[in-house]
Order: C-alpha cells, then structure tokens, then sequence
C-alpha cells in the first residue's frame, strides 16, 4: 500500500500534502490541488489567499471572489518523511534549513544550467524540440522544420484539467498537424498522438521567474532540461472520422427540440443526465427519480403505473402497473452525456454509466486498498482510519491513541439521519462513554461529534465486507477519501425507554439529512418489456 499522506486543514477542507506534485491536493478531489508554485515562500511558510466557495486560489475581490488571508507551514514541516525520500536529506537538516535551501542543493546543477541559457528541450516521436517560454512555442533543434506555436493549438486540442496538449503527429512530415482544419480525420496512417505539457510546466523555472518568485520555480516544481513527449498510437476508431460524424448526426436528428426522450408505455420523458432522472415531456413536474429505480443488465429497471405515469410508492394497480426496464443514460442520450462531460460521443458509446457517474480514480483507490480517514473536528490532526474489516477506527497513529470499536459507538447511532453521535475527548482523543442516566452535564473538553454511518463512509468497503458486488449502490453515493467529524454543539440528555442513550442537540447547527437511496441489489424475478 502507498504511503498515506500527510493532511493540512484550510477552512473547514482537508488537502492532502502532496510533494511530487508540490501541490495541496483536495481530499476526494484530486483535479482541485492549490499549487506551491502559486504560494509567497515566506521561508517558514508560505502564503496565498483562499476562495472558500472555489476551494482553491482566490482572483481578488476585484473579481467578486472572497479573499481569506492563509499560511501553510513549509514542506518540512508539513510532510518530513517525503521530503527526506524526495531530496535525501536528513531530519537534522529539515529542522534547521528552508525549504528552498534543501531542494535547491538536490537540483542545483540542473537549476545552474538552466540559469546559464540552456534552454529546456522535448521530444517528440524522436524530434527533438527547444522549448521557448516567451514564444510559447517548440522550435526543432538541429534540424530543419516547423516551429509549434502552442498558442494555434490551445483552444482545440488542449485539456484545462489535465493541463495538457494533445497534438496530432505526422511522423512521415516530421510536424504537428490540425486534423479538425485540415479536415483528415481519415488520414491517420501517419499520424499519431503525442501529450506534450504546457511551456510553464516544461520550463518552470522560467514560469517563476516570470511570476516574481524566481526561487519558487527551483523549489516546486520537477526541474528537467530534458522532456519526452507520451505518444498514444492512433487506431480508425480514436478520432472522429466520417462515419463517427455520421453517427452524431443521426443522433441529433433523433432527438426532439433538442432534447433525447424515451417513451414508457405511450409517454414521453425528457432524458435528463444532469439530475439524473426522467421528466414528462407533456408535464415536467412529473419526475421518474433514478432514487427509485434498480439496476439491471445493461440498463435499469421499475414498477411503471400507467394511470399514474409514474412509479407506485406504495400499493399498486395490477390492472395499470407494469414492470419495465430501460438502458442506460449513455444509450438513452448520448449526445447530452457528452456534452455535459466534456468527452467525445464516440468515447461515450464505448462506456457504461458506472464510468460516468462514479468518481473511477477514487473507486480504483479504494480497491487497491487505501480505505478513508476520519479527521475529529474543524482544525484537528488526529485521523482515523475508517477500518471496516477490523471494526474499528483505527488511529493514523497508533502509539499515542487507543481505536474506537465500532461495537463501543453502536449504541449513538441515529437510524434517523444514518450517521454516529458521539462523546469525544478531545484532550485524550478518545471516545468518552458517558453514562447518560447518571450525567448532568458534559465535561468541558468533552464534544459531541457527528459523522456518517459505516456504510456512507465506505461504501465499497461495505460491500466487500458484506459479499457484494463492490460497485453496488455506487451510483447513488459520492466517494470520498477523508471525513470530517464535526463538533455539532451543546446538548441535552434525555432517556429513551429502556435506558436507550440518545443525545438531543439544542443548538442552531443542524446535522445534515444521511438518508441514502440504496440501489436493489437484488434481481426482480418479474418479467417484463424492455425499452430501447
């Protein structure tokens, strides 16, 4: 298993420390990470300003963006142990050296010869490229050809996210090619495709330089002269060629004012793949919620009343209810998923709705065993791991504070809200098992913290635990990596009949709504018509 990160809090939001990509990175969120490069080194730490709404770098008030002063400490503080495997330097030296001083002396000879006027260089399919920052360009070094202006190829062919280029490459002409403006998509027996980072990632030391902070550059970011392109092999059904086009044309013809329907036993609904639900197209008030569908083979499937047109919650009609199934959002509107992911509908005809609606980084995580951390209270730096196959909540370190059992937090269990309220010691950091009968009031470094059940926190763990399907109700809950037990306030004691502990809260913060709606799991045996 990977190493765990380290974790820093800013208002309210973990963020793991992550060294290689000198960034904080967003627990859960891993395409949200605060650049170091973005920071004032202030040597003992460093500075920005924060948007709590965007989580990340404010723009300004000038912008309409809130604007909260932070300060982070410095990587050898934050994360020791990376920074010794990263810069093989000693605890010794992380206590009494900056930041700058420590990377600096593992890159010098590289920073050195980069300060000299040696530029970076790329290449690409065996070409070798200079990088020029200030044209934004690669010029072919040692050989005669065409200079590549990123600045031509940044709206079409550049990924915002991933922050990176994907050109197309003639091998046989030794250039890159505008497939969409030349327009050969079918003329791909030549050409392949090569992911080739933006100049400030490839010469960051320059990009720095340029921000202001030329001492930045040498401490957070991978310092290189030397890049080799990634080329991916083009195949006829990787660009969108003349029967791709074709396809999407057919589909968009099939589509109704804009809109894919499917038709349920005589009624149109509006496929809608934002909300994920279907609506009457003649009455969109009447809504068909993916909450109470279940999944089947290749699509889903539901109890359908026709008088209703809508599904029976409680008893139905056998005369007027009948059981259907219909395919996935990928199959039903194809053209809106792509547009609202941002991928090619060639690609999502090849996928299914797992893929699309379920966070795959973090499931691929979880399966590879890193399971989620439970962090006490807003600010805290004790965490947990959310250990279902030992029943516990098991501490990230383990020689300074005992595990919580799960059978020892049964008991303050809410079904109501699925999620545990518990006393904690926030001084011992432990779990106080107060006698509620006996208690007049709660000891003062004792708080009353509120998280989710087991299975809310990890559902993939839950069904592992439990011999089922690890995907199972995926659809339905967001994946995170860490949680946050929050401190909800005073409380009264109160008794349940049979001595039953429950803990009233008074106060104005309310603990958020946990009603999950669980996929069935389980096949209907009923037969029925399946739409298409």
């Amino acid at each position: 298993m990977k190493r765990r990160l380290p974790v820093i809090e800013i208002e309210g939001t973990p963020f793991y420390v992550n060294i290689s990509r000198f960034a904080l990175v967003e627990y859960g969120n891993p395409e949200n990470e605060i650049s170091f490069l973005h920071m004032k080194d202030c040597n003992t730490n460093y500075e920005f300003n924060y948007n709590p709404k965007t989580k990340n770098l404010s723009r300004g008030k000038e912008n309409g963006e809130a604007e909260i002063p932070v300060k982070v400490p410095r990587l050898g503080v934050l994360d020791p142990q990376g920074m010794m495997e990263s810069y093989n330097c000693t605890l010794e030296e992380l206590k009494t050296r900056t930041d700058y001083g420590i990377i600096v002396d593992h890159n010098k000879k590289i920073h050195n010869r980069r300060v000299s006027g040696e530029l970076p260089t790329i290449d690409l399919a065996g070409n070798i490229y200079e990088v020029l920052y200030e044209e934004n360009s690669l010029r072919p070094k040692g050989w005669k050809g065409e200079t590549i202006s990123l600045y031509d190829y940044r709206q079409s062919y550049y990924d915002e996210d991933e922050q990176m280029f994907y050109l197309y490459y003639d091998t046989r002409k030794n250039k890159v090619v505008d497939p969409a403006r030349e327009d050969s998509w079918d003329k791909i027996e030549d050409h392949i495709m090569v992911k080739v980072r933006d100049v400030a990632a490839l010469d960051c030391i320059k990009s720095s330089e340029k921000e202001g902070n030329a001492y930045t550059g040498v401490i957070f970011c991978n310092v290189q002269l030397h890049h080799v392109a990634e080329t991916i092999p083009l195949k006829k059904n990787d660009i969108e060629d003349m029967e791709s086009r074709k396809l999407r044309e057919e589909y968009e013809e099939n589509r109704k004012d804009g809109l894919s329907t499917i038709k349920i036993l005589g009624t149109n609904f509006i496929v809608d793949v934002v909300n994920y639900q279907l609506r009457e197209r003649s009455n969109e008030s009447n809504i068909l919620y993916f909450r109470d569908w279940h999944e089947v083979k290749n699509g889903y499937g539901f109890y359908y009343d026709t008088k209703l047109k809508n599904i029976p919650k409680e008893s139905f009609n056998p005369e007027t209810t009948h059981y259907v199934e219909i395919p996935e959002f990928v199959k039903m509107a194809p053209l809106e998923v792509a547009e609202t992911a941002h991928i090619s509908l060639q690609k999502v005809l090849q996928m299914t709705d797992f893929e699309i609606m379920v966070n795959t980084y973090m499931f691929k995580e979880r399966m590879a065993g890193n399971i989620p951390d439970l962090v006490f209270g807003s600010g805290s730096q004790q965490q947990y791991f959310v250990d279902l196959e030992r029943g516990m909540l098991r501490p990230y370190y383990p020689k300074s504070v005992e595990p919580i059992l799960f059978v020892d937090i049964q008991k303050y269990y809410d079904p109501n809200r699925d999620c545990y309220i518990i006393p904690y010691n926030t001084t011992t950091n432990a779990l106080e098992d107060l006698d509620f009968v006996k208690t007049k009031e709660i000891p003062k470094n004792v708080g009353l913290f509120a998280f989710p059940s087991l299975k809310r926190m990890d559902p993939v763990g839950w069904n592992l635990l439990h011999g089922l399907d690890p995907r199972a109700g995926l659809k339905q809950l967001d994946l995170h990596v860490t949680f946050i037990a929050e401190k909800i306030g005073t409380l009264e004691i109160s008794l349940k009949e049979n001595t039953v502990q429950n803990a009233r809260i008074v106060n104005k913060h309310e603990v958020n709504e946990c009603n999950n709606n669980h996929l069935q799991t389980k096949k209907t045996n009923k037969s029925g018509r399946r739409l298409k």
